[in-house]
């Protein structure tokens, strides 16, 4: 296990980046699978973390980017966890990544243009407190 931190000792104005669907912040930041064809992924999601956007299949950056529009991964303001783990050999290997605290105000976002998936208060936000800490959990 291992929990990621973002402390905000300052308050941030200002502090939205325009966009919804990406983060004022971005930590850890975890390059996307562009190799192994073995690895699958979860991600539940929706609206108030529900099921009606459930995705699933094959954690590689080409097969996530040929996904539908819907959402062939559910991020963003849609998700925020993450399971993957050993695809087609189904071993029970498997790793979590979720936001740990202030569930409300972080989420997951899947930048395929980068190629990396990150995790950070959500992009709306128009400032963030000072004191305010973001914490991300990675579960194996």
């Amino acid at each position: 296990m291992v929990i990621f931190e973002q402390h905000f000792i300052d308050e941030i104005t200002d502090s939205s980046v325009g966009r919804k669907d990406r983060a004022s912040s971005g930590f850890p930041v975890l390059e996307v699978n562009n190799e192994d064809d073995d690895i699958g992924f979860v991600t539940p999601g929706g609206n108030c973390m529900g099921w009606t956007k459930m995705a699933a299949g094959k954690y590689k950056l080409d097969e996530i980017e040929a996904g539908p529009a819907d959402g062939r991964f559910a991020s963003d303001r849609n998700g925020a966890i993450t399971m993957l783990f050993g695809g087609d050999s189904h071993q029970p290997d498997a790793v979590v990544i979720s936001p740990f605290n202030n569930f409300m105000a972080l989420h997951n976002v899947m930048d395929t243009e980068a190629g990396v998936l990150y995790y950070g208060v959500q992009g709306g936000a128009k400032q963030i407190p000072a004191g305010f800490v973001a914490s991300t959990i990675i579960q194996g």
